[in-house]
């Protein structure tokens, strides 16, 4: 900051001055016969006497008293004011290196609040379709809830209605293996009984009856027969049964007796 010297205010002050010589240069009061001017020994301009200092033969206005003392002031404090000064545009400079700072942060703070603002915005738009996504993906899941309901239920049902299946597959086994040993007994009764049935066949192929004896044999050969199943005969006869009923066993010749044929032998039918 420059310093303006009293002599040059002074000067400025002639330049400028006003040309009223009746005015006070202080308080611009007109002079009268009891209000005299006097004139300022440093800026020459007319004063009245309540603005002006004399001292010895210097008269001083008030105007240039303060501008002296702003000048004393300025002198005593000069190394302070300069330190100041130098304090101040250190300031300056560091306002200016804050105020870059803040001009970089707040454009830095203004991009942040758009990627912020965007990122909101996304967000609110992920939010949404997850929101979405949650309201079908729960519908989906009361869907398979219900489905898994109906299948438990139908499980259930299946497992029940198996349960009875075994059951009856368990009583139709037994039953089955019952009948599967009846039949087996039925099979070896009815093998035994047609062994039976085929060795009485054989049996009843090589025996004859009483009545086909008269018929098939010679009158030797007849009373041979008679003879030989005498007592037989006479018991079957004593029931007054059939001659057709009789026991062919009894009342026939095994053809195996005959097997040895000798000349002597009977050339009848029988043997």
């Amino acid at each position: 900051m420059n310093i303006i010297t009293m002599d040059q205010e002074a000067q400025a002050r002639k330049s400028t001055r006003n040309y009223q010589e009746n005015t006070c240069n202080v308080c611009h009061n007109q002079f009268s016969m009891t209000n005299r001017h006097i004139l300022c020994s440093t800026c020459f301009q007319k004063t009245c006497r309540l603005h002006i200092t004399t001292e010895k033969s210097h008269s001083t206005c008030d105007i240039c008293l303060r501008i002296e003392l702003k000048k004393k002031i300025m002198q005593d404090h000069h190394e302070h004011i300069n330190s100041l000064k130098n304090d101040l545009r250190s300031l300056q400079h560091r306002e200016k290196a804050n105020l870059k700072e803040i001009s970089v942060k707040t454009q830095t703070i203004t991009k942040l609040e758009d990627s912020l603002k965007s990122q909101h915005e996304e967000f609110n738009t992920k939010l949404k379709s997850l929101e979405s996504s949650i309201i079908s993906e729960t519908k989906h899941i009361e869907e398979s809830t219900s489905k898994i309901s109906s299948l438990t239920a139908m499980i259930d049902s299946s497992k029940s209605l198996q349960k009875k299946k075994q059951e009856f597959f368990a009583n139709i086994t037994t039953e089955l293996i019952k009948v599967q040993k009846d039949h087996s007994l039925v099979k070896e009764e009815h093998t035994l009984l047609a062994n039976k049935a085929n060795k009485l066949i054989e049996e009843n192929e090589r025996l004859i009856t009483f009545q086909k004896v008269r018929t098939l044999t010679c009158n030797r050969c007849y009373k041979e027969i008679i003879l030989k199943f005498k007592e037989e005969i006479i018991k079957i006869l004593g029931r007054k049964e059939n001659k057709n009923d009789l026991i062919a066993s009894i009342l026939a010749v095994r053809m195996e007796q005959t097997e040895i044929v000798t000349n002597h032998s009977c050339k009848c039918l029988l043997f």
